[in-house]
């Protein structure tokens, strides 16, 4: 039976022909580490004992949870390409089933505070004093600013990329 790395080269590259280099390369890396950090058994004998002791020597080598869960994924998509073809519609069936990684080790963003009412009273006091943009009220322009990001929860830079945007240049 077949590794990690000897099904990934022999199967999962091939027919993903428009990965680039960069994140071909990448997953080569992520298999590295599962062959260092695991007893790097065939796919058949892959448990989530497997998993578990991945994610205890990525951890205990320093490894932030992010790049550890990244690795996780990239074996996890190799292993279902392997798995059953009803699990899966490109399944190879090479594997009976895919194991079960157990919980991610990442944390939930955490959640951006809210500004209170008195923030909000205070910026829209404030939009009174601005001068920009010239061509049309500035209170208002920011206020509609202030109010549309609030409500939407946009990105600085997803708001500039609105059409029509009067805050270029």
């Amino acid at each position: 039976m077949l590794t990690i790395r000897q099904a990934y080269e022999q199967f999962y590259e091939p027919t993903r022909p428009r990965l680039s280099l960069r994140t071909m390369d990448r997953y080569r890396l992520e298999i590295l580490r599962w062959e260092r950090h695991t007893p790097n058994r065939t796919i058949d004998l892959i448990t989530t004992l497997d998993f578990q002791q991945l994610r205890q020597s990525c951890l205990a080598a320093g490894l932030k949870a992010n790049t550890i869960e990244t690795g996780i994924r990239t074996v996890l998509q190799v292993l279902r390409l392997c798995g059953p073809e009803h699990e899966r519609r490109e399944g190879l069936g090479l594997i009976p089933k895919v194991p079960y990684v157990g919980r991610s080790l990442r944390l939930g963003a955490p959640f951006r505070p809210t500004p209170t009412l008195t923030q909000l009273r205070l910026a829209y006091r404030t939009t009174s004093a601005l001068a920009w943009p010239p061509s049309c009220d500035s209170a208002a322009f920011w206020r509609a600013w202030i109010g549309l990001s609030f409500v939407s929860g946009l990105r600085l830079s997803d708001m500039l990329d609105l059409p029509g945007n009067a805050v270029q240049g």
